[in-house]
């Protein structure tokens, strides 16, 4: 049909094209379509195409939209009373949704969302179709609530509401930030420059923020909603739960929010509300929902704790038992303060009861009854000790009818009103336990007179439960029959008969005299066998009907057949026969459940089958079974702990008969025959006893009587709020007739209730919070900000709007009087709630949920988009500081302790990019730009290699401010920006100065540092000032500590610890070296070599005076070049030496020197030798310590693939010009000695213990490492081709070869050219060859200036 309908246009393009009157027709048949609500999708396809293309003239499109507007109204009114979606039958419900977006783009009424529009239609979305946990959580106005069509919440006590005030986001308020940093306080006043709007919700006063955990004793302040709140079934059930019908919801949900400012001011703030309020537990990290929702119609299971199975397979039965399930719930516990009400059996089996009915999970976890069950000697049951079952039904049938009773007492006690506590009486007359009078019966112990039938005697006894045997019984009536016939007491056992006055022979028995609803059956599995002293489990095989008649196993039954057989045989005149006391079908029983016992006596598993009586709570009433299946109410389940699954009960004689099974060895393969086997035609069967076999057998009265209820006490505390809710509903029905009737969960206490019910909130509001449809739904919302062009001003602000009867116009292809660009300020103030929205989900929800739910593609589109606001808006900008100014944990916790490497690199490029744009855009870097005017800040002179060039080469005084720069610097508040940037800065470096005392809680600083490099890549004011926080120090203290940390990990784990610092971690540590270079680099040392070199020589003054009789004279004749030459500068700040933290001690100079010489094991390699030729520039001193490792290197690397790095390091030390270069190749060529080392230098050698005394003081030089004997072939051909290379391009080095006087260089040629003599098949042989011919040629040419 939509292929008649395209037709191709003159410019070619195929547009739809409807035939007149196509709109009305569909509209007609629409009631078939909603009669099919599973084959309904193409009829829907085919409307929203008509409605969308429907229309040509002016006339037609007004007709067309006037049917729109009224169908728009009538599905939203519809929407509002629909039931919850079905996972197999959601289509309808998709369709509906579709439909109404499809209304709203056509009509171009985005605005409906809204509250001013009247049809509230973000209400309904957000209240009743995707988060209904809203109402109780928020407590939403009367106005909002019936918009939404939802009930309202009962509230008890005055019901005082709060209401939120939602302030809007003008660029004056948007950063939050207040002009006195040190009065935080003031921010809020600050904020009052906006409108004010009333939230859709009114939420409760409570103070302090977070999402607490729900609490064990109960429902108090969880999730905000207090015990006075009591939610209702619908506060928890979504109309859209199923994933295509929230995806439906949400895609509708985005449009209207993205094309009016006044819905994504109502989405943001209830969203804000709902799911982010407060802080966040920043030790949590891979959230994820762990458990499942209860199947629609479906049962609950319950955990296992490790051997707990027993307990649950009876917990099973008796929940499934509606009299006792009814009578448990319909009192209020005599427990009271939350400590009795842990140690209560009775309140937590209550809570068990409970869950199982009105739970939304899969699965319970009775952890409070573990620890109230209590042994026999009054300790909480071992969980992981296998008990007897049939042992524990019956001790806790003691404890359940024991504590029902003083319930029961105290709810009838006069003075007490609905459960109130009072003292503790007896129960009314003729009450029973819950167990007793569901399970209860009446036997009766005869002994006959057989001399005189008529003289009798009658005991009555109580039971709940029957134990029969089963070894050498074929069935159940074989069973019970043996029970009830009796012994015969005769000889010396005869009875004394009191009528007859004499002993005679009598019929001892025992037989039922008052059955019970449900009767349960224990079989004697379990037998102690006395000759051996062990427990044995009888696996006979063991029949029981479906169906049981026990009428012949009662007292008139039994009479009735003694009295039909007598009258067999009495002849002609035969006594008459007496009638059965009860109708016939009152004796007939049919089976309901099975506890299974599978293993041995000595370890097994319980599982249970049982027959529903009725459908579960939840459950639709009018669905229909499938056929071939059982109804609702009359199917058969397995209950194994957690797993609740449909049952075959044709299957149950195998599963529960016990005996043996044959297995056809010849089918399978076997080989010989043994004594077990029995033969076949079709091969050799082995039989085996089964494992699994009934233990407990559970039948119900056919057609129960009323005295089979269990009727509750007087004065039972229910929940009358919900009773009267229930009422409501009943009228509801008869008016809005399209509702499903679902089955309500049972009455229960108000207590009782509010703990399952807020159990049921928290996973109702982790499901929907964790789910990929709103992790699409916020990012969608947040990206439809950067979408220019497409809002529309609602009617509250002023625009003209929609037209509320209709009228399309031309508005739809945003050439209309009201399509328009946003404003500034409504851009400013969708930035902030985007911004705000996006920051708060992802600190909350996305970085910390499982990485299963993130995808990369995600992260990188989060990325761009929240960057992209920062960059755009400065009040989005300075609303982000702000969040991080008030949350300073946020940066350790998601830039080093995330475990996820991807969210760490998300929030670091959040952080940057908000300090990026601050400091460039809105005057953020003010504070940086006073500090520059007041510091010196040397020029470029000096030619240094790595002088000019990083600083500008004049003070920054007479450059314009970037405030000045900006044409939108008008709307900024730059003092503000700085004041937010220093206290982020300040977060920042209190992090590095905390990692650096405990490196540990910096364990993945790669993004971190990389925030800082960032900061300090944008200009020299921001070096300034991490410099000024003494940045370099805390940075030197935490990298040699983590170097430290990772040599430890190498001792502990059995590896061998190595200064090249080469094992994974070290990508880690890259981002912490490239800021440390970033900063020496933009610093002149001058003044830092020489402070330092002065305290070397006061102190070695201090000492040659002490040693000439204390004469310490200032005139020393040592030629001190680190004091009085000049450095050249270099270029940058004047930094004095105690803002140099440790990176200019030796400690760090060889650690950094070891890290350069590594080569690519160590991904900082570049950036250190980059920091160490900053450093020894114009510095004899440091340039010595680097040498000193690097000859050190090259003597005792034991691989020679270490030795090519550190000689690669000092070619770059050689080439450095200035005035210590000739002393720098002379003491790497030639060594030094400790006689010619300067005093200073001696003194601060020797208090690092490298000169204690002669040998270790002295370093050999390249020149005699390459000579010596045992220098091997291949350092020494390394050590050889970087001297030829290196003399190649400096004189100095030219110089120091020929001026050899040991003849070093000469000596190792020769050896050199020995070694490749010796061995012919060198890999490298022509290499060395040209090597030799160049170190040759060296020793030959004349003297050159380079």
């Amino acid at each position: 049909m939509i292929k008649l309908m395209l037709i191709t246009q003159g410019d070619g393009r195929v547009v739809l094209s409807p035939p007149p009157g196509m709109l009305k027709r569909l509209l007609a048949a629409r009631v078939d379509a909603d009669a099919h609500p599973k084959r309904c999708k193409e009829f829907f396809i085919l409307l929203n195409l008509v409605i969308r293309d429907s229309g040509g003239s002016p006339e037609e499109n007004s007709e067309c939209d006037a049917v729109a507007e009224t169908l728009l109204a009538s599905e939203v009114e519809a929407l509002r009373v629909s039931p919850p979606a079905i996972a197999d039958a959601d289509t309808h419900l998709q369709s509906r949704l579709r439909l109404i977006q499809c209304l709203v783009e056509r009509l171009d009424r985005r605005s409906v969302g809204s509250k001013a529009a009247g049809l509230g239609l973000v209400q309904v979305l957000m209240f009743r179709c995707l988060f209904p946990e809203a109402v109780p959580m928020l407590l939403p106005s009367a106005e909002v609530l019936r918009l939404a069509g939802m009930p309202a919440p009962v509230v008890s006590g005055d019901g005082r509401r709060a209401t939120h005030v939602v302030r809007r986001h003008t660029v004056a308020a948007a950063g939050g930030a207040p002009d006195d940093a040190d009065a935080d306080k003031d921010r809020d006043e600050n904020d009052t420059d906006g409108d004010d709007v009333t939230l859709t919700g009114e939420v409760p006063e409570r103070e302090g923020g977070g999402v607490p955990a729900v609490s064990s004793n109960g429902v108090a302040s969880v999730f905000g909603v207090g015990e006075d709140v009591e939610m209702l079934e619908e506060h928890l059930t979504a109309v859209c739960s199923t994933p295509n019908t929230r995806q439906a919801a949400f895609q509708l949900l985005a449009d209207l929010a993205s094309h009016d400012t006044e819905n994504m001011l109502e989405v943001t703030e209830t969203l804000m509300n709902l799911h982010y309020r407060g802080s966040v537990d920043l030790n949590e990290w891979e959230q994820l929902p762990i458990n499942s929702p209860r199947p629609p119609g479906g049962y609950v299971g319950l955990k296992n704790a490790g051997a707990t199975c027993y307990m649950n397979s009876v917990f099973q039965q008796l929940y499934m038992m509606k009299p006792l399930r009814n009578a448990v719930l319909s009192v209020t516990s005599t427990a009271v303060t939350e400590d009795e009400q842990k140690d209560s059996v009775f309140y937590q089996f209550q809570m068990m009861i409970a869950s199982l009915a009105a739970s939304h999970v899969d699965h319970y976890a009775p952890r409070g009854f573990w620890r109230a069950f209590k042994d026999y000697d009054g300790e909480p049951i071992n969980v992981r000790e296998h008990q007897d079952g049939f042992e524990f039904f019956t001790r806790l049938q003691d404890m359940i009818d024991s504590e029902f009773k003083k319930a029961v007492a105290i709810a009838s006690a006069p003075g007490t009103d609905g459960g109130a506590v009072a003292a503790p009486t007896n129960p009314p007359p003729g009450v029973k336990g819950a167990m007793e009078a569901v399970l209860g019966g009446k036997f009766v112990n005869q002994v006959l007179c057989q001399k005189c039938p008529a003289h009798r005697s009658e005991r009555e006894e109580d039971f709940v439960n029957i134990s029969v045997d089963i070894r050498n019984k074929r069935d159940l009536n074989e069973s019970l029959a043996s029970y009830v016939s009796g012994e015969l007491l005769e000889a010396d056992n005869q009875w004394h008969c009191e009528q007859c006055g004499c002993n005679v022979d009598a019929v001892k028995r025992i037989c039922f005299k008052q059955l019970p609803h449900t009767l349960c059956v224990h079989l004697k599995r379990f037998e102690f066998d006395y000759e051996t002293m062990q427990r044995l489990k009888v696996k006979d095989r063991f029949e029981f009907p479906m169906r049981l008649d026990m009428s012949p196993f009662t007292v008139e039954g039994i009479e009735r057949e003694a009295a039909t057989a007598e009258a067999e045989t009495a002849g002609d005149a035969p006594a008459p026969v007496p009638e059965l006391i009860h109708p016939l079908d009152h004796y007939q029983y049919k089976l309901v459940g099975v506890v299974v016992h599978s293993g041995t006596a000595f370890a097994g598993h319980y599982y249970s089958y049982i027959r529903e009586r009725e459908a579960p709570p939840g459950a639709h009433v009018d669905d229909d079974a499938a056929p071939g299946e059982a109804k609702i109410g009359e199917r058969w389940h397995v209950y194994d702990d957690q797993r609740v699954e449909p049952y075959d009960v044709s299957c149950l004689e195998a599963d529960t008969f016990g005996g043996k099974y044959g297995v056809n060895i010849a089918a399978l393969g076997g080989g010989a025959g043994s004594d077990d086997e029995v033969g076949n035609a079709r091969g050799r069967i082995v039989e085996h006893d089964r494992p699994n076999s009934a233990y407990m057998l559970f039948y119900e009265r056919v057609n129960p009587v009323d005295s089979d209820e269990v009727l509750p006490p007087p004065s039972r505390v229910a929940t009358p709020a919900i009773v009267e809710k229930a009422k409501e509903d009943d009228e509801e029905k008869a008016i809005r007739p399209g509702r499903h009737e679902i089955v309500p969960i049972p009455s229960m206490p108000r207590k009782i209730r509010g703990e399952v019910m807020t159990q049921n909130l928290q996973f109702v509001f982790n499901g929907n919070l964790f789910s990929r449809e709103y992790f699409a739904f916020v990012q969608q919302l947040v990206e439809s900000t950067l979408q220019r062009g497409n809002a529309r001003k609602s009617q509250r602000r002023g625009a003209l709007g929609g037209p509320s009867g209709g009228g399309r116009g031309d508005e739809g292809d945003g050439g209309g009087s009201d399509a328009r660009v946003r404003s500034q300020e409504e851009e400013d103030e969708r930035a902030v709630l985007s911004v705000r929205i996006a920051t708060e989900f992802l600190c909350h929800v996305y970085l910390r949920a499982h990485h299963s739910m993130r995808e990369r593609e995600s992260l990188m589109a989060w990325r761009d988009t929240v960057a992209a606001l920062l960059e755009r808006s400065a009040a989005a900008c300075l609303w982000f500081l702000d969040f991080l100014r008030d949350r300073p944990g946020y940066l350790a916790a998601f830039l080093a302790r995330c475990p996820s490497a991807d969210a760490r690199e998300t929030f670091a490029n959040f952080v940057a990019a908000a300090l990026r744009s601050a400091v460039t855009r809105d005057g953020g870097g003010a504070t940086a730009e006073a500090l520059l005017l007041t510091t010196t800040v040397s020029g470029g002179g000096g030619g240094g290699s790595l002088g000019g060039g990083v600083l500008p080469a004049t003070t920054t005084s007479g450059s314009p401010s970037p405030a000045a720069a900006n044409p939108t610097a008008d709307r900024r508040q730059p003092a503000k920006a700085a004041r937010l940037v220093d206290r982020v800065l300040h977060s920042l470096i209190q992090v590095l100065n905390d990692a650096a005392a405990h490196p540990s809680k910096l364990t993945s600083p790669s993004y971190y540092f990389a925030v800082l490099y960032e900061y300090a890549a944008l200009g020299p004011g921001q070096r300034l000032q991490l410099l000024q926080y003494d940045v370099l120090r805390s940075l030197c203290e935490f990298v040699c500590a983590a170097s430290r940390r990772r040599v430890v990990h190498h001792q502990v784990g059995g590896g061998v610890p190595h200064h090249d610092d080469d094992d994974d971690s070290s990508s880690e540590m890259k981002p912490a070296y490239d800021c440390l270079h970033l900063l020496v680099a933009s610093c002149d040392l001058t003044e830092v070599r020489r402070e330092k070199t002065q305290i070397l020589v006061d102190k070695a003054l201090e000492i040659t005076g002490r040693h000439q009789g204390g004469a310490s004279s200032q005139n020393h004749t040592w030629h001190v070049g680190d004091l009085i030459e000049d450095g050249g500068g270099g270029g940058g700040f004047h930094l004095p030496l105690n803002l140099t933290g440790g990176v200019f001690e030796r400690a760090f100079l060889e650690h950094l020197t070891g890290i350069a010489a590594s080569g690519g094991t160590h991904k900082s390699n570049e950036t250190a030798m980059k920091i160490l030729l900053h450093s020894c520039h114009s510095w004899q001193w440091a340039s010595r310590v680097c040498i000193f490792v690097l000859l050190d290197r090259v003597r005792t690397e034991e691989a020679t693939s270490g030795v090519a790095p550190a000689l690669l390091v000092a070619e770059h030390l050689v080439v450095l010009a200035d005035w210590c270069a000739s002393a720098r190749v002379t003491t790497l060529l030639a060594g030094f000695r400790a006689r010619n080392m300067p005093p200073y230098i001696a003194v601060e050698e020797h208090e690092h213990g490298i000169a204690a005394n002669t040998t270790t003081a002295t370093r050999t030089g390249l020149l005699e490492i390459a000579a010596h004997a045992r220098c091997g072939r291949k350092r020494r051909y390394l050590i050889v081709r970087a001297l030829v290379k290196l003399g190649a391009c400096s004189a100095t080095v030219r110089h120091v070869l020929r001026e050899d006087a040991d003849d070093f260089f000469h000596t190792a040629l020769t050896l050199l050219q020995e070694s490749l003599q010796g061995q012919q098949q060198l890999d490298e042989g022509a290499e060395v060859s040209e090597v030799l011919g160049m170190g040759a040629q060296l020793l030959r040419e004349e003297p050159r200036d380079d």
